[in-house]
């Protein structure tokens, strides 16, 4: 049977194809990264359901505990949902074993704590707020959350001297698609002396950066500047959908 395709039909189906492949590809490309917890390939993740906290471990270091917490019951009449689940090399192989406890608070502020033994006893070096914990066992726990805090927050604890501390930031990264909830007006610094750019209710920004109460916005336009957010705003007050202090 003779085809009906002509030369020129054929080059556009070819013409089509070729956008349609490289839209595809070019949507491939345009996926997001991955982000903090999620950067770290080969951990296994143990969700604490009651506790509202993830740990993400690595197996060949960690030993999983299924054992309840002593003080479970005491801690449950008091609202309050605590477990032991893990006990891991933070250090690195052979130097030595942590114990993890987690809990969750008495109104929503999920945290892990952190025990070395030392003396046949054990020692707390790092109580950590979050909800996600990353603990790849070379030295440093990673640890993101939206939980007493004004938006999903990121910070680094390495050791030292015998505890583990946080690590001082230049700014704390937020990435965050948000909403004005009404008009506001940024600026070229923090001291608000020169408008960079008015924004009307429901203008869409990106919240790049935090610095204590203060938020680097990109506009529509790609414009940046800051933003001032007082700590403990509430999400019905906030300027920003997406930043609010979640906690008491």
């Amino acid at each position: 049977m003779r085809s009906t395709n002509s030369p020129i039909t054929l080059a556009l189906i070819a013409l089509m194809a070729s956008v349609l492949g490289s839209q595809t590809s070019v949507a491939a490309e345009a996926k997001a990264p991955a982000e903090g917890v999620a950067t770290f390939a080969g951990l296994q993740s143990l969700h604490l359901k009651k506790e509202d906290v993830t740990l993400f471990y690595d197996p060949q270091l960690s030993q999983v505990l299924t054992t309840p917490h002593p003080r479970q019951a005491e801690m449950q009449a008091q609202g309050i949902f605590i477990a032991r689940p893990l006990s891991t090399q933070l250090l690195g192989k052979g130097k030595g074993f942590f114990t993890v406890e987690c809990d969750s608070g008495p109104s929503w502020d999920p945290s892990c704590s952190f025990y070395q033994e030392r003396d046949g006893k054990p020692q707390l070096v790092a109580q950590i707020p979050g909800l996600r914990f990353a603990l790849p066992g070379d030295g440093s726990i990673y640890v993101e959350g939206h939980n007493d805090t004004m938006f999903n927050q990121r910070e680094k604890y390495t050791w030292q001297n015998g505890r583990f501390i946080a690590v001082k930031q230049a700014f704390h990264y937020v990435g965050l698609r948000s909403t004005t909830r009404h008009a506001v007006d940024i600026y070229a610094t923090q001291d608000a002396q020169q408008i960079v750019a008015k924004l009307a209710k429901n203008t869409r920004v990106e919240v790049l950066l935090n610095d204590g109460e203060y938020y680097l916005l990109k506009t529509p336009f790609g414009l940046l500047g800051w933003l001032r957010i007082a700590t403990g705003t509430s999400q019905e007050e906030s300027p920003l959908i997406g930043v609010f202090f979640a906690g008491d």
